[in-house]
């Protein structure tokens, strides 16, 4: 027997089990009336804004290209060949001697307070950015500048990623048109020693082992100090156990120590090498028909052709110079 279900609650019930909620189970669902629409069209035109016509500007008429009544006279092959090198020390006046008049400025303890004092800017430092450079090297370069000032020293850039001597002869190009003295060409993967040895320690791992008297060497100080037209800096390849990057291997020991020695070798790497003017001069003398420039292929030909113009290769053992690769060798 069903329970007894009052209307009420049977239309709940069934409003719970329809689709549609609202509709009663059963009941015929009658649509509303609608109103009737008043299908006449009416006329609102005359409550539209009258246009406005703007005035345009009349279009600029592009002035005619004057035609070229005469041919312009081009220069002859001869004239626009130049040398790879141009020495420009006939019309530069130029003091030809290794002696510099840096006066290198001393703290009260005796220390380098990081300043040089000298007339002219002398020093031209090419910077060859072959690769991504190490911020540690800009940080130095950087410093470098700050030492010296703007009327000291100057700086330029050159890279060729393929052809690595094309970029050590855009620098002597560089160099050699203007009146600096001294070339020092600096790789982007080395850190040379600015002599801040706190800043050294700080952010360059190798340099921890080094006592402070060898970091507190400025590059620049110490390279020209030499007194050597052709000198570079001890360092080693980017490797572990890896040998100077020099042609006297055995000298890597006393570089390690930062010996306080110059020694003569037949050659030495272009990554921090100091080159005097009249070393490129004498080359051009005596190679006046080379080809391809001094740099070309490699720096063991550089400095055989250097040594061949009365110019012994030299290298520093007691500066410290890092090479960058994985770590700082």
């Amino acid at each position: 027997m069903e329970p007894k279900v009052s209307p009420d609650e049977r239309i709940t019930m069934n409003a719970l089990d329809s689709f549609d909620p609202f509709a009663r189970q059963g009941q015929v669902q009658r649509p509303q009336p609608q109103p009737e629409i008043n299908k006449q069209q009416r006329d609102f035109s005359h409550l539209d804004e009258p246009m406005i016509k703007l005035d345009r500007k009349p279009k600029r008429r592009r002035k005619p290209v004057p035609k070229v009544l005469e041919k312009m006279e081009l220069p002859t092959p001869e004239e626009i060949k130049q040398p790879i090198i141009e020495d420009v020390a006939e019309k530069v006046p130029f003091n030809d001697t290794l002696q510099s008049n840096i006066v290198e400025s001393r703290t009260n303890e005796g220390l380098p307070s990081y300043r040089a004092e000298f007339a002219g800017r002398d020093i031209f430092v090419g910077f060859s950015a072959n690769k991504a450079t190490n911020p540690i090297t800009t940080l130095a370069l950087i410093n470098i500048a700050l030492d010296f000032g703007r009327d000291k020293i100057r700086f330029d850039v050159s890279s060729d990623e393929n052809n690595f001597y094309k970029s050590r002869n855009d620098l002597a190009e560089k160099f050699l048109a203007t009146d600096a003295k001294w070339l020092l060409l600096l790789d982007n993967n080395i850190i040379p020693s600015i002599g801040r040895p706190q800043w050294a320690k700080a952010t360059i791992g190798a340099a921890r082992n080094i006592h402070d008297s060898h970091l507190q060497k400025h590059i620049v100080h110490r390279l020209i100090g030499a007194g050597k037209s052709l000198v570079g800096a001890a360092y080693f390849a980017n490797l572990d156990d890896a040998s100077i990057d020099c042609s006297k291997t055995d000298l890597g020991k006393k570089a390690r120590v930062c010996t306080d020695s110059v020694e003569a070798v037949d050659w030495v790497g272009s990554g921090c090498l100091l080159i005097h003017r009249r070393v490129f001069q004498d080359i051009k003398k005596k190679f006046p028909d080379i080809k391809h420039g001094p740099f070309y292929p490699d720096d063991i030909s550089f400095c055989k052709k250097a040594m061949d113009a009365g110019h012994q290769p030299h290298i520093d053992l007691g500066v410290p110079v890092f090479n960058v690769g994985i770590k700082a060798y």
